[in-house]
């Protein structure tokens, strides 16, 4: 596979509008730009015709500035899951922000895409059951306490 390098054509807040000679990027498709030893990732938003695509930027835009190289890496984010990952931060890149590192080496990780589809109604559960969600109990009655209050409040 030949690599799609576009040029930035313009820079709006965290959007970034980028052209592509021959094919586009397609939406939710991950795209890199250099900012000098920094590698900034874009997310394809839409395509907005004539091989232009409006990206949304993972990261601050100081420094973009238009004619800039992009490169369309041909997949969407992907962030690692597996039993390595229970307990940990991670930023939407996949990348550790608790300090904590990841064995690459380990068979029992992947990496799976952010974006996914919803598992089908027949795969779902309809039997109640208990949501754990590692909240101490007291601290959801304290909130459901102060919401009672505050809702009172109103009226």
């Amino acid at each position: 596979m030949t690599k799609r390098i576009g040029k930035i054509i313009k820079v709006s807040g965290p959007v970034v509008d980028v052209a592509f000679e021959g094919e586009s990027a397609v939406v939710n498709e991950a795209l890199h730009v250099k900012i000098g030893k920094e590698t900034l990732t874009l997310e394809v938003a839409f395509e907005t015709g004539d091989n232009q695509v409006k990206a949304l930027a993972l990261g601050s835009t100081d420094g973009l500035i238009r004619g800039m190289e992009v490169e369309a890496t041909g997949s969407p984010i992907k962030v690692p899951v597996g039993n390595q990952t229970l307990g940990k931060i991670f930023n939407v890149l996949g990348e550790p922000i608790d300090k904590s590192r990841i064995d690459q080496k380990d068979k029992t990780l992947s990496y799976k895409p952010i974006h996914k589809s919803a598992p089908p109604l027949t795969s779902q559960q309809t039997k109640a059951e208990m949501l754990e969600t590692g909240k101490p109990m007291p601290s959801v009655i304290e909130s459901r306490e102060l919401f009672k209050v505050t809702y009172r409040a109103k009226f």
